[in-house]
């Protein structure tokens, strides 16, 4: 249980730091500016937020898919508990939403916008 908490909270942290970052720098960079311009004319769509709208929205998706696509295959060997998997992934879109929401002011006034 303790190395699939480890995983859970240094993927958590990964993916709120980019999160905050994709929404708090790169989207006002040249190099994804037309991304994001691209997202704008889908404001109104429910696909926004969590493509480009919202860094909450934003790192819980990351935090939702690395974590199925890292810690689920290996649940197939039979040695993990799926409640304890079920907890990891709460644990990990948790954790990566908390990083982010205390990254994405402190990005904001670095960057003076």
């Amino acid at each position: 249980m303790f190395p699939l908490l480890i995983d859970c909270f240094a993927l958590a942290l990964g993916c709120g730091v980019v999160a905050a970052i994709y929404r708090g720098v790169l989207a006002y960079e040249p190099v994804l500016n037309w991304w994001f311009k691209f997202g704008n004319r889908y404001e109104q769509r429910w696909f926004f937020a969590p493509v480009w709208g919202c860094v909450k929205c934003i790192s819980g998706q990351l935090a939702l898919w690395f974590y199925l696509l890292t810690e689920l295959p290996g649940a197939w060997d039979g040695y993990r508990n799926p409640l304890a998997i079920l907890l990891g992934l709460l644990i990990t879109i948790c954790g990566a939403i908390l990083t982010a929401i205390m990254l994405a002011p402190i990005i904001k006034k670095l960057e003076n916008r």
